[in-house]
């Protein structure tokens, strides 16, 4: 189903982590060649709508704080520089506990949520690590504290995210309570904006309206495999208003939440270039990476796991992830689980469609 309207807390959510890893929207949009006409000049009213919106908010956070850093910092280090949304951040940790934490359309719930979730936080955190391990384990076995810190301090995470995710697992209520009051007075100016960010949401269901089903529109934002996907909701998002964001654990899920920007799709079509441009650039943005190439290249032997990839390059199993997620949003690489391992392998459906748009650019001329 596709809603018109935001959901504040996700809205919170993300901000503080774009925020919080240095990359705010409004860097993004001031490079941007507006162009003239009716399309340049609408681009500029969202465009000052989004700078008005950012800077409300932002005098309402703390960019010193210190639970700011330790909740919405990207954890790890960021070997490829992606300038993309970032999940990986502990504040996201509750959601492994329920993915309902931040997608309540009454904050209240989402706070009751996140406090539910406070004694799985540890587990959550555990099943995190695991996951890029390669080590077999059970999602819903019992784990205990010693436990959980070992495996963190196993983890190739820098030294500072490690004595966070130490500090969260065993004292996960504290970390809850921080967590809501970070969210509480952004989500409360988010609500004051409503007046502010309604032509977004405008042109948001201007723009959507035009795609026949759910599945249509995340194929034309994400070029993977859905076929395991039965349900899906899709909700505007006017925080990070030319990004995605695709909440489907794969494979191991097989419904989610998707939240599209509300400018993504009308920079998409007047904006930055043609359906075929654009398509290429993506895959091609997607492949300017050594580290992706590389991954490439391991994959084109056969299907590896997180952890295999990670030590065969040298990186962290967060860069790894990133880089699988950009790879996968291209159509590059699928991802299919066997237990509670996640193994990838190349798509060669994508591989396929890139030839066609090379072959396309540099030899069809008609």
């Amino acid at each position: 189903m596709i809603y018109n309207k935001p959901i504040p807390i996700f809205e919170a959510n993300f901000f503080l982590a774009d925020l919080a890893a240095g990359f705010p929207d409004r860097e993004v949009i001031r490079k941007w060649s507006v162009g003239t006409g009716e399309t340049g000049k609408r681009l500029t009213e969202y465009y000052d709508i989004i700078i008005e919106l950012e800077n409300r908010l932002s005098e309402t956070v703390c960019l010193v704080n210190d639970d700011l850093i330790a909740l919405y910092e990207p954890m790890g280090k960021d070997e490829g520089g992606e300038r993309q949304v970032e999940t990986n951040f502990l504040a996201n940790c509750f959601a492994l506990c329920d993915h309902r934490a931040f997608a309540c359309i009454d904050e209240n719930e989402s706070f009751r949520i996140i406090r539910d979730c406070a004694a799985e936080l540890p587990r959550a955190i555990y099943n995190m690590l695991m996951k890029f391990s390669g080590i077999e384990f059970s999602k819903y076995e019992p784990v205990d504290t010693l436990a959980v810190v070992r495996a963190i301090k196993a983890s190739d995470y820098s030294s500072s995210s490690k004595l966070n995710l130490i500090y969260a697992a065993m004292e996960p209520e504290t970390y809850a309570e921080k967590l809501i009051s970070l969210l509480t007075p952004v989500i409360a100016e988010f609500r004051k904006c409503a007046e502010l960010y309604a032509p977004l949401l405008k042109l948001y269901e201007e723009t959507l309206a035009s795609f026949k089903s759910e599945m249509e529109l995340i194929r034309y934002f994400w070029r993977t495999n859905f076929d395991f996907v039965e349900e899906i909701d899709i909700h505007p998002l006017i925080m990070l208003p030319i990004k995605s964001i695709m909440g489907i654990d794969t494979p191991f899920d097989n419904k989610g939440d998707v939240f599209i920007g509300a400018l993504a799709y009308f920079t998409r079509k007047n904006i930055v270039y043609s359906a075929r441009e654009n398509e290429l650039e993506a895959t091609l943005d997607a492949l300017s990476n050594k580290n992706r190439i590389k991954i490439i290249d391991e994959l084109s032997h056969g299907e590896r796991f997180g952890r295999e990839l990670a030590e065969k390059l040298q990186v962290t199993t967060g860069s790894i992830s990133r880089s699988m997620n950009m790879l996968i949003s291209a159509g590059l690489v699928k991802m299919a689980g066997l237990g509670s391992r996640a193994y990838y392998s190349i798509d060669y459906r994508g591989v396929e469609r890139l030839m066609q748009l090379l072959n396309q650019l540099f030899y069809d001329k008609k």
